[in-house]
């Protein structure tokens, strides 16, 4: 600085940082009054006003405790809340224009013809639909699907310009088709019925019998695999027992280490040769009686 400020000039710079400074995040600090003070001596040859204070804060901005220059913690967050504060007035304003846009189109091309006024809502009828909307939407984008929602959820409450018929139907929109589920098909006899005399899609037949007999027997402590290898029988090509084969099948066992009848392994056996016997009578049919 090249010279004292006087005292009027001192009142009007506490004023300036007091009732405008201090609003845009200027910190009151010696190194921020030294920017200001320099720049003004260099550039408005130290004449001391608003303009030429205000000018100074604007030019070096970026380089002020408080507004460009973070140095504490307080500073910082000041920084990040006005940082928030600018995308949040941004994103508002692209929200805004964007609801504004689908409004004007809707009504342009959606509305009922006799809910509009030169083309547009009048402000009753727009006042009425934004409580409705944020209500019901709160935050949400606008699109035509909650408009046409906001006006038949408000539809006897609206200011009517016109009663025709042809007035009071939404123009431009067509129903989704209707999607029928499969079940709905079914039962309206939309979906060919399987033919019931075709097998093609039949499971394997258990006979419920053979079933019912091996629980029986398995309640009643009888061992199952035994059940089934002494029920294992070959038959001759024509259909008929074939006593001597199926005695002898019979006659295999199998034993586990400790001398018992191992039954499964038993019925595994048998059931190997009832095969084997089948092949060879299929092949020569020698084996028949």
């Amino acid at each position: 600085m090249t010279r004292t400020l006087t005292q009027q000039e001192a009142q009007l710079c506490k004023n300036w940082v007091k009732f405008f400074a201090t609003r845009e995040g200027y910190q009151d600090t010696d190194r921020n009054a030294g920017i200001i003070h320099e720049f003004i001596d260099r550039v408005f040859h130290g004449k001391y006003d608003y303009d030429s204070l205000t000018a100074a804060l604007e030019a070096n901005r970026n380089n002020l405790d408080g507004i460009g220059v973070a140095t504490s913690a307080a500073m910082q967050a000041e920084i990040a809340r006005r940082d928030a504060d600018r995308k949040a007035a941004e994103l508002a304003k692209q929200q805004g224009d964007h609801n504004n846009a689908t409004a004007a189109n809707f009504a342009k091309n959606y509305a009922p013809l006799g809910l509009l006024v030169n083309g547009d809502f009048p402000e009753s009828t727009q006042d009425r639909l934004a409580d409705f909307i944020r209500s019901k939407y709160p935050g949400q984008l606008l699109t035509n699907e909650i408009l046409k929602d906001a006006v038949e959820g408000t539809w006897d409450s609206l200011l009517w310009f016109s009663r025709a018929p042809a007035d009071r139907v939404f123009r431009n929109i067509v129903k989704a088709p209707r999607v029928l589920s499969e079940q709905a098909k079914i039962d309206a006899g939309m979906v060919p019925q399987r033919d019931l005399r075709s097998h093609t899609s039949d499971g394997k037949f258990n006979n419920p019998n053979d079933a019912i007999r091996d629980m029986l027997k398995k309640n009643a402590g009888e061992n199952p695999d035994q059940s089934q290898a002494e029920r294992v029988s070959v038959n001759t090509r024509y259909g008929k027992l074939d006593h001597g084969a199926t005695a002898a099948i019979r006659k295999e066992f199998i034993y586990d280490r400790k001398g018992a009848i191992d039954w499964k392994a038993t019925k595994d056996k048998r059931m190997q040769l009832a095969g084997e016997y089948e092949l060879r009578r299929n092949r020569v049919g020698r084996f028949e009686r």
